[in-house]
């Protein structure tokens, strides 16, 4: 990642991809973020908060690398919310409260992480997570411990102890994120089967990763923050 190119400061927890949760029955042509903003779905449609999520993935959809975009790139973007926020084509912005709206029928779509769909598909399993056409952003949340911690050595003492993985099997089997230790399919192989939780790297080529802004970041500091 960019803020810790070397990883000598952070470890990967677990790791995702950000795409699109699609009904298939009732929008089963949804493919691309551009279709999101199809007329057809006004107000039936969500996406994120996170800016590092939704804005690339905006800008994939228009054929602008993430990582060479400019602060005007960003902006452009979130004009384009801004505009179907005031025409109602957006639902609203969500954190994965998403969840309860594709559960619920309340939207047809969102732009949502993997891992969600397995809290959806008990109560809705017509919900899906699909790759969109212009690929996924790849995210990563992080263990690190802050400067003066009291208790170093039993936080480094946890980290190793779930990086395990006899210990990390049933916890990715429980989130289904990507987890960051090899071997996990060993232990239970049912996950090597699931390409959200161990996904190729035929299933993620192209993707990126999850980019910083440009420039001074509170001029881009939430999508939500231009409304």
């Amino acid at each position: 990642p960019e803020f810790d190119p070397e990883r000598k400061f952070s470890v990967p927890w677990q790791s995702g991809m950000t795409g699109l949760l699609v009904n298939k029955k009732l929008a089963p042509d949804i493919e691309s973020v551009n279709d999101l903003f199809d007329p057809q779905y006004k107000g039936k449609v969500t996406v994120l908060t996170e800016m590092r999520d939704t804005i690339p993935l905006m800008m994939l959809a228009e054929g602008i690398d993430p990582a060479e975009a400019s602060k005007e790139d960003w902006l452009e973007q979130i004009t384009r919310l801004e505009e179907a926020v005031d025409s109602g084509q957006l639902r609203r912005f969500t954190g994965n409260d998403y969840v309860q709206d594709l559960t619920n029928n309340n939207v047809v779509a969102s732009i949502g992480w993997s891992g969600d769909v397995a809290l959806i598909e008990p109560g809705n399993p017509d919900v899906e997570w699909r790759m969109p056409t212009e690929r996924c952003i790849l995210w990563s949340d992080n263990m690190v411990i802050p400067a003066g911690a009291p208790n170093t050595g039993a936080a480094l003492g946890w980290m190793d102890f779930v990086y395990d993985p006899a210990v990390q099997a049933p916890i990715s089997d429980y989130v289904r994120y990507v987890s960051p230790v090899d071997g996990i399919d060993e232990v239970d192989p049912a996950l090597a089967e699931d390409p959200l939780v161990n996904p190729s790297e035929e299933f993620t080529e192209n993707c990126v990763t999850q980019p910083e802004p440009p420039g001074d970041e509170s001029d881009v500091q939430d999508v939500t923050s231009a409304f």
